[in-house]
């Protein structure tokens, strides 16, 4: 009885750390993607970003939709074999004021546990998508 008991507590103690780890992991990357979020503020930079944006959506998967237009870009993948919508990435362009502008991308992604696909890092893409973007100007 002891025994159990005492490798009950082990167990809960092992989860408790690994979801501290975890957390402190997710907290460094939410801030890391905060302060590298794209911004441009003149005309040149801003055309030079958002085709960077673009060009990053389309090098991450193979989308089955994309919408582009002044201020948004929408995409997202879908997998027929189960008529399963796997990943959806958006992108939002956001005034500041006096052309000013924030590019912030939002990755929705929704595993099924009957497909095999690559399964992303949400915040790991994001960071990698304002690296991408900051780099194109």
């Amino acid at each position: 009885m002891k025994f159990s008991y005492i490798l009950i507590c082990l167990t809960l103690m092992i989860f408790a750390v690994s979801g501290c780890a975890y957390q402190e992991v997710l907290n460094r990357q939410m801030m890391e993607f905060e302060s590298t979020i794209p911004t441009c503020d003149s005309e040149e930079e801003c055309e030079k970003k958002w085709a960077a944006a673009q060009q990053w959506i389309l090098s991450v998967y193979q989308w089955d939709f994309l919408r582009v237009a002044d201020d948004f870009i929408e995409a997202y993948a879908y997998d027929p074999r189960y008529r399963y919508r796997i990943a959806d990435v958006r992108v939002v362009k956001w005034s500041m004021g006096k052309n000013k502008y924030r590019m912030i991308i939002y990755i929705y992604g929704d595993p099924h546990p009957f497909i095999k696909y690559p399964v992303w890092d949400e915040w790991e893409k994001k960071i990698d998508f304002n690296r991408y973007v900051n780099s194109a100007y």
